[in-house]
């Protein structure tokens, strides 16, 4: 109640003079001892009156009193205040303890009362209450029906519309909704704010929906219904209801929403009338006679009362006049950018540029007239613009051209009569020509021929004015003749005819005329695109087929060599080319300076189609280039499977070989991806497996060097030998051997390979003795095993003293106890896999046995002075020494091999005999990644070794 009274206070200090003051201060005394009922009248002449101090005086006076006014007599009073309009009573009747949704005989709340009279700042007031804004009265009227009820109250119906809680389909006992009421007000605003408000759910509802179609109904009843889509698809789909209205020549709709818009004070798009001009270009239809007048109307309109504003979209509305090409519309336009009172000089002056640019797009005499019309200084205005010029040029605008020739004669007459040219503007070509020959230009005499090749090249139908000029029609420019630069038969007919020479060969690639025209430039870069329309290439043959009737040779060659045939045949999808160049005699076996064939292009192109034409005119599968390469083996070298099969098929030598030595299964093996489909097709039909090439290496060794396994499986299961060594005597397992001993991952493959390999025959004779060793270090045992019994041998190396105690030779059983590699020592010695300085040296024993004391090696240790202090039998001795008297390695199998020996004792000696494949050893994991006593091999004859660090470090590269 406190804030009550200070409300009237306030009120009455800003409001009352100080004789009302005085006399309402007297008042106030004589008013204290009234009773409820005196105030309760006193309340009513209040809200009935208007508002008057010295009776809000009373109030204030008497406000410990007005708790005793019941809240039924308080309702009453702020309902008939809210139909007053009275803001400043109902903001203090809020302040009281009143209900904010009562309501009067008819069922209406005070919001429904103020909405229906637009008293929007009450409306405000009650909404910040939280007044109900869905409740109905007796009629079913909402405040939102009843604010539409009343045409132009804009302002409550929108605060309505921003409430969430607003049901906003709710119909009356009529069956009337928000929106059918204010379309029957005519009240297009808030149409347009209610439609919003629908748009804002996501997903329309079946009751949204349905109070659409009512509404559209109720536009067909009112004879609205055009407008109403069109306010419909400016609301849910962004289009302009005035621009859609004028779209389809709708003048009347269009004059009700420019009356609605200027009556609601609503603003133009900046972009509208560069919008309606931009429909009526796009429309498919010429421009009507209401076309015009809608636009008309619109320059007419003046909002507020001020014409139609041309903003900086409206620069180009003269461009859109001469692109729409209807005069009287552009006459409308031109006088109102002239009678425009509020565009300034430069603005008016870039619409009359845009305009004048729009006429050189075209070539219409009557528009650039009208333009002329209302500017007649149009064409001074913008002489010397290059630009404007050269795209009157491009469009063929004689007329446009002459004028700005007439207003300046410092122009580049060449430079524009190159434009003609490219853009076929014959006429325009004509005038510039006349115009250079008026100024005696010198240009014209020394540049005719090259005019002619721009002509001739743009395919442009200028060439007639050009040969009038007496031109040399083979002169040569840039390695190229007119007739080479042709692309139109006609107009090769026409130079032909002229006496333009075919066989004139120019340039440092030897081209003439018919080589040019399938040259690569011709083939991927240029309008002749082999790789697109048929049309074009139709074009082609018509132009080869003039050429060739005209003398030229078929078989004509460039500077490599090369005919026409193998130009084209390099090339995919050229079939009917191609088809054509051999149908017309063209040679396939002809051969370029490299002795390449057109089957040879067309392999190494990877063009399947090509190679079964040419194959189809008998061309020679076999033809080999000068360095012994034949189509076989280019088409392993793409991979190309199909092709291959092809060239089978035709009877292609799979054993033909080149000057290196390779067959096409070498090559196949040697590829960096090995194609393992190749393979085994050569292989099918009956290759050499076994071919070496100049190095000595068969497919199975190079594929060993590539390290695929697969590959080398294949070509044994076909048959090829494991044994066949190269120049360097060695066979496939000495290079697999030689790639495990070398890789630091996983060499599982590698080993499984290498066992097969040697269980199916394959000699490890040839083993590397630092492979040996390197195995023994990295502990590959079972792979030592088989290769063990498939004759390798063993051999002794130098330990440098930097890494080891022990001087001089060790074998390699000293040196798997020195890597404290006990199974495998014990394994080496139980097959007798000695060398000589095992048993002869008794101070290298005890050196082996001083570096496993010091590196703790307990059980090696033990084991060396066990098997040191056990007599030698006399079996081993004479074995080992016989053993090694004979060497080791491949020299020792040969030498072997000769004897004439015992079966068993040749099998002990090459450590073949049953006992050394039934002990089971296991490999072990062994991490050499820090390893640093790593065995390098120096010299073959000496078979010394050195740390890996030895490498690098010149301090021990002497062997001790």
């Amino acid at each position: 109640m406190q804030t009550y009274m200070s409300c009237f206070e306030t009120h009455l200090q800003e409001n009352a003079t100080p004789k009302e003051t005085k006399i309402l201060t007297h008042l106030t005394d004589n008013n204290r001892s009234r009773d409820t009922f005196d105030i309760v009248q006193l309340l009513k002449e209040v809200v009935e009156t208007d508002i008057v101090c010295d009776k809000f005086l009373i109030l204030s006076e008497l406000s410990t009193h007005a708790r005793a006014v019941s809240q039924a007599t308080l309702n009453q009073f702020l309902l008939s205040a809210c139909k007053k309009g009275n803001t400043f009573l109902v903001q203090c009747f809020l302040l009281c303890d009143v209900d904010i949704n009562c309501k009067d005989d008819d069922g209406n709340t005070p919001l429904m009362i103020c909405a229906l009279h637009g008293y929007s700042d009450i409306v405000r007031m009650l909404i910040e209450k939280r007044a109900d804004v869905n409740s109905t009265n007796k009629n079913g009227d909402t405040a939102l029906i009843l604010s539409a009820s009343k045409s132009g109250s804009t302002d409550v119906l929108r605060m309505l519309l921003e409430q969430e809680e607003l049901k906003i389909d709710i119909k009356n006992s009529q069956g009337e909704t928000c929106l059918t009421k204010t379309l029957k007000k005519f009240d297009f605003d808030n149409v347009q704010g209610i439609l919003k408000k629908l748009k804002s759910f996501q997903s329309l509802e079946h009751s949204y929906n349905q109070m659409l179609s009512e509404a559209r109904s109720t536009s067909v009843c009112l004879n609205i219904d055009t407008l109403f889509q069109y306010i419909e698809e400016e609301i849910f789909n962004n289009k302009s209801a005035l621009l859609s209205s004028a779209s389809v020549s709708d003048l009347k709709n269009v004059k009700i929403l420019l009356y609605f818009k200027e009556t609601t004070n609503t603003q133009h798009s900046n972009k509208l009338l560069t919008e309606l001009l931009d429909i009526f270009k796009q429309k498919t239809t010429e421009v009507n006679t209401l076309d015009i007048e809608i636009v008309r109307t619109l320059l007419n309109f003046k909002p507020n009362g001020e014409t139609l504003h041309l903003g900086q979209y409206d620069k180009h509305i003269l461009a859109q006049g001469v692109h729409i090409g209807n005069c009287e519309l552009l006459e409308l336009l031109c006088q109102h950018v002239n009678t425009h009172g509020g565009l300034c000089e430069q603005f008016r002056t870039e619409v009359w540029h845009q305009g004048l640019s729009a006429i050189c797009d075209s070539s219409s005499d009557k528009l650039l007239n009208i333009l002329l019309r209302y500017k007649h200084d149009l064409m001074f205005t913008f002489r010397g613009d290059s630009k404007m010029l050269e795209k009157a040029l491009r469009n063929g605008n004689k007329r446009c051209v002459e004028m700005f020739l007439n207003q300046d004669s410092h122009v580049n007459l060449e430079k524009y009569l190159n434009i003609t040219i490219e853009n076929n503007q014959v006429e325009c070509f004509i005038l510039i020509l006349e115009r250079m020959r008026l100024k005696e230009n010198p240009t014209l005499v020394k540049n005719t021929s090259r005019f002619l090749h721009k002509a001739v090249k743009f395919e442009r139908g200028v060439i007639s004015e050009l040969l009038s000029q007496c031109v040399d029609i083979n002169e040569v420019y840039h390695h190229k003749t007119a007739l080479m630069l042709c692309k139109n038969p006609e107009i090769a007919n026409i130079l032909l005819a002229k006496n333009a020479k075919v066989n004139v060969i120019v340039g440092p690639r030897h081209f003439n005329a018919f080589l040019f025209l399938f040259s690569s430039q011709n083939l991927d870069h240029t309008n002749i695109d082999l790789h697109s329309t048929d049309e074009k290439t139709e074009r082609l043959l018509k132009l080869a087929a003039v050429y060739l009737k005209h003398g030229a040779n078929i078989e004509d060659k460039d500077d490599q060599g090369r005919t026409a045939l193998m130009r084209v045949s390099q090339h995919n999808q050229v079939e009917q080319v191609l088809t054509f160049l051999l149908a017309s005699g063209a040679n396939p076996n002809n051969q370029d300076s490299e002795g390449r064939t057109a089957l040879h292009f067309a392999v190494s192109g990877s063009c399947h189609r090509n190679v079964e034409l040419l194959l189809d005119y008998k061309a020679d599968v076999n033809m080999t280039c000068h360095n012994g390469t034949s189509c076989l083996h280019l088409c392993v070298t793409t991979q190309n499977i199909e092709i291959l099969q092809c060239l089978i098929q035709h009877c292609a030598d799979v054993d033909k070989v080149d000057t290196m030595g390779n067959t096409p299964l070498l090559l196949a093996a040697r590829a960096p991806v090995v194609n393992i489909d190749i393979i085994r097709c050569l292989a099918f039909v009956g290759c050499r497996l076994n071919q070496q090439d100049t190095g000595g290496k068969s497919a199975m060794m190079l594929a060993a060097e590539n390290g695929c396994m697969d590959e080398i499986l294949l070509l044994r299961e076909k048959g090829a030998s494991v044994n066949v060594r190269s120049s360097s005597h060695h066979n496939v397992v000495d290079i697999l051997v030689t790639k495990i001993a070398g890789s630091q991952g996983n060499v599982k493959d590698l080993i499984s390979c290498v066992k097969q390999l040697v269980h199916r025959g394959a000699s490890a004779a040839g083993v590397k003795p630092e492979n040996l060793f390197s195995l023994i270090r990295k502990g590959h045992h079972s792979l030592l095993q088989v290769l063990i019994t498939g004759g390798l041998s063993p051999s002794e190396c130098i330990l440098n003293e930097y890494f080891s105690t022990v001087s001089g030779t060790v074998s390699p059983f000293c040196y798997a106890l020195l890597k404290n590699n006990l199974e495998m020592a014990k394994y080496f010695w139980d097959i007798a896999f000695l060398t000589k300085c095992d048993i002869s040296n008794k101070c290298r024993v005890q050196a082996i046995s001083c570096d496993l004391k010091q590196n703790n090696y307990t059980e090696s240790l033990k084991f060396v002075e066990t098997l040191y202090n056990q007599p030698w039998t006399l079996f081993q001795l004479c074995k080992i020494s016989f053993s090694s008297r004979y060497a080791s390695g491949l020299e020792k199998e040969a030498n072997i091999g000769m004897m004439e020996l015992p079966e068993t004792l040749y099998e002990e000696l090459m450590f073949k005999i049953p006992g050394t494949q039934k002990i089971n050893l296991k490999d072990v994991d062994v991490d050499v990644s820090m390893d640093t006593d790593v065995p390098v091999w120096v010299d073959d004859d000496q078979r010394q070794y050195y740390s890996a660090d030895d490498a690098t470090d010149h301090n021990y590269r002497t062997p001790i």
